[in-house]
């Protein structure tokens, strides 16, 4: 089955501050991407295999899967993402919005 992880989602001037519970997840079982200001997420927690027989198992292979939409453009080149004790930080900059400006004909 794939779980839902716990988010806080932030939004400032700039941009957009993204944390994600994933305890046990190493830095390459995550997935990460973003189409259509829509940020895509998927990771896993592998398990090993361990000697005996079994006295207690309660932990077991996970696997998290979550689609987080954003309000407005983002400049998906500048995203950064940062794994740390089980919290994924990710730092979402928003695009510059254009502004008015006349035109001159020549």
């Amino acid at each position: 089955s794939v779980n839902r992880p716990k988010i806080d989602l932030y939004e400032t001037d700039e941009g957009f501050k993204l944390t994600v519970d994933l305890p046990g997840v190493e830095k390459e079982d995550i997935e990460l991407g973003i189409k259509d200001n829509t940020l895509n997420l998927s990771a896993k927690v592998n398990m090993t295999e361990e000697e005996g027989k079994p006295y207690f198992n309660e932990r077991k292979a996970t696997k998290y899967q979550r689609m987080v939409p954003l309000p407005c453009s983002v400049e998906a080149d500048e995203i950064e993402a940062k794994l740390e004790n089980g919290l994924l930080s990710v730092y979402i900059p928003k695009t510059t919005p254009s502004t008015n400006k006349s035109i001159t004909i020549e």
